[in-house]
This record gives C-alpha cells, structure tokens and sequence, in this order.
C-alpha cells in the first residue's frame, strides 16, 4: 500500500506554514510542527517564545538580549563585540585603535578605555590632554630661592641672581668670599654677605665720607667713652683709655680704671720704708713713719729715746730704771726694789712684803712657817719690825732668835738622821 505525502501531493505544506509551522509526513497522516522559537497557541498556531523575558537566552554581561521572531539576538554593549567563534560579546580593545593623543598612555579597561596624561599633562574631560602650568599651580619644586619657569609637559627652576644651584636647590653665594675686590679694594671698607647679595660697609671705626671713602671716626672727640680716671687716646679705627698713674684697669679689655690700692698690692712694692706705715688714698698713698722713727716715709729712721738731745733719760725711766734704747722703742732695766710694768713701760716699787720677805723659811719640810716679825713696804725697799725677843739678821733675810736657832738645828739633825 502506498503511502501519501500529505505535505507534497496534497498541499498541506503550505496549511502548515498559515500556522508558522512546518509540515511533518507521517505514515498516513501529517503533523504541523513548530519552527524552533515557537510554540503551538491553543488555537494551533504557532506563536513566539520571547527568550529574553523566559531567560532561555545565552547572551553574557556584556550583550543585551533582544527578542526576534522565532528568536532572539544578543546585542553587544558600547566597548565590546559578537565573536562568533566564541558565541558571546568580548571586549573591544581601542587601545589597538590608538585613539589617545601623544601626551597620553592609553589604558584598555573592560568594555571602554582610558588615556592617561603624562607627567606635566592634565586630562580634558575628551580623552585628551593639555599642557599643566605647574608654577601657576603652585605644584612645582622649586627653591624659594629659583624662578620658575613652565614648558610644555614641564618646568625650569632657575635661581635667583646672587644664588647658585639646580634651581631646586638654590645657595646662596658669598660674593665677599669669591671676589676680594669687590668692594674696590678699600682697606677700611668690609664686604659684608647677605642673602642673595652683600654690602659694602665701613668698618668698625670708619664712617663713610662723601667721596665714598672710610675715614676713620675720633671716639675720644664724639663719645668721650673713657672714665674720669683714664685718658682717650684715639688710634685708627678704634680708641684705648689709658689710666692715669694711681689707677689700672679691671680688666685688660675694661674702658673702667679704678684705684690701686699700694698699700695691700702684693705683686707690687710700694715706696714707703718698712718702718713706715701706707696709707692708701683714691689715686695715690701716704707714707708715715711708725712711732719711735722719724723721717719723711720713704725712710725713717730709729728715734733714740734714751738720748738727752730728744728727751730726758731720767724722766722716761723715773730715776728708777735705767733706758735702754731699742728698735723703735725703748725699756727701763729696773734698779734694785723696783720692777718694769707691763702698761706703762715705768719702773714701779716692788712690795717685798707681798713675798714674805720677813718670814722663815720652812723648819721642817711639810710644815708652815710662822712670823717673827712685822714687813714694813718702803719705796725701792723693805724693812722688818722684829718682835720682841728676836732680831734681824742680815745674812738671812729675816728676824731670827735662840729659840728659833736651837729648833732649826734640832730640826736639821732630826730631818738629816730620818
């Protein structure tokens, strides 16, 4: 039995395309079939699959889905394109394209690109790039002792005149140092540095005069700096305060003099004798002979004392002593019965009494003595008043008697035998 092509002998191909489908031979029959992307309506048509809504696309990030009839397409995004080999948008790489300008680097970025300026280059906002003025930006370098200067990408440091260096570090140049005629080779003049120049000035002591040449000023005349002990004595370009005699300097580089006293000064010797005595005055001293010399101070010399051209020998010593004449000064050598004072220098009564000058010695060693006699003080002198029953007696000093002799010797022998 044969079979029939419905789709071919009776024409139903095109029935079936009506309904956006294709025609399906079947063993006796047919079928509609739905082109790829549609799908069959309730009233047997064939209606579009929207993939996109449905997620049954394939498109990546970088593409849009866009429904077609029976279809749909992936539509890439600015900066990328269809691979067809890989199926999918890929980045689209401009730098390749050299879009950028010169002055610029060109970056690939995903989906885009980027130029970025060079050093001294600012971006436009148009993938462009312009010259950066760094010294109006005040972005630049260099010394605060340097111009600056911009060019194109960049900038120059210059230094300033009266400066030296790379312009990013600038030093200042001592002109005084490198030109010792700067200052026209004025002996009076110095050359003084400063920043970035220098100056002539008129040394220290010197004024300028109206030929522009340094004289020297007379400080003495203008500023009398010296004290009233000293004198000014002006010298070129400066001055010195010499003291007047009586009067040195506190110290070597003191304008100030002050006294000098001579008289406690011991690195130096005065003019007074060394039996003189130094007073010291503001400016000067005075000499004067101790007391028992005489002379002007610068010499003196012993007084004499005992002589009888000065002074009577017998008044200084009462009759009593006699003067002895010494450096200086002089002393009594006392006669008998009197003795020297310790104030007066005078020979005064010695009072024998006072040292039992009519007493007995000791009879018996350990005992007492007792008196026989009474001390009668006389001036020079002394006598005893015995009591009765005894009797001076000359060799001894004192008043004796039998009794007294007979103890004595009993007592000798007594003291001799024990």
């Amino acid at each position: 039995m044969y079979n029939i092509n419905e789709c071919i002998d009776q024409g139903k191909e095109s029935e079936c395309m009506n309904l956006n489908s294709y025609c399906l031979n079947t063993p006796g029959s047919y079928q509609c079939h739905c082109f790829s992307g549609l799908r069959r309506s309730n009233s047997s048509e064939c209606i579009d699959i929207d993939e996109c809504i449905e997620n049954a696309h394939n498109c990546n990030s970088n593409s849009k889905c866009v429904n077609l009839f029976a279809g749909f397409k992936c539509q890439c995004a600015d900066g990328f394109k269809w691979s067809a080999s890989l199926q999918h948008c890929q980045d689209i790489d401009e730098c390749e394209m050299n879009l950028c300008d010169k002055n610029s680097n060109c970056v690939n970025l995903n989906g885009t690109y980027d130029c970025v300026c060079h050093a001294g280059w600012r971006p436009t906002g148009q993938k462009t790039c312009q010259d950066m003025d760094e010294c109006k930006q005040g972005v630049d370098q260099c010394s605060q002792n340097s111009k600056c200067f911009n060019t194109p990408g960049s900038y120059e440091c210059r230094c300033n005149f009266g400066f030296s260096g790379d312009g990013f570090n600038c030093y200042d140049i001592d002109e005084c140092q490198e030109n010792n005629n700067i200052c026209n080779n004025n002996v009076y003049m110095e050359c003084l540095n400063t920043i970035g120049s220098y100056e002539c000035k008129c040394s220290k002591g010197f004024i300028s005069a109206s030929n522009g040449m340094c004289i020297d000023v007379n400080e003495c005349e203008e500023f009398h700096p010296c004290n009233e002990n000293s004198l000014c004595i002006n010298t070129l370009g400066s001055y010195r305060c010499e003291c007047v005699a009586g009067f040195e300097k506190y110290q070597a580089n003191s304008n100030y003099c002050y006294d000098i006293d001579e008289c406690n000064d011991q690195s130096r010797t005065n003019g007074c004798h060394h039996y003189a005595k130094c007073e010291n005055t503001y400016g000067s001293y005075n000499c004067s002979c101790l007391e028992g010399f005489y002379g002007n101070g610068t010499f003196c010399e012993d007084i004499d004392e005992c002589s009888l051209s000065l002074s009577s020998a017998h008044s200084l010593c009462n009759d009593t002593g006699k003067c002895i004449n010494t450096i200086g000064h002089y002393r009594c050598d006392c006669i008998d019965g009197f003795i020297n004072s310790n104030t007066s220098n005078q020979c005064i009564d010695l009072n024998e009494c006072e040292y039992e000058s009519c007493f007995s010695m000791s009879l018996i060693e350990g005992e007492n003595c007792y008196s026989f006699g009474l001390c009668r003080n006389n001036i020079g002198s002394f006598m005893c008043e015995c009591f009765e029953g005894f009797e001076y007696n000359q060799t001894l000093g004192y008043c004796t008697g039998f009794f007294l002799l007979l103890m004595y010797s009993k007592s000798r022998s007594q003291f001799s035998r024990t």
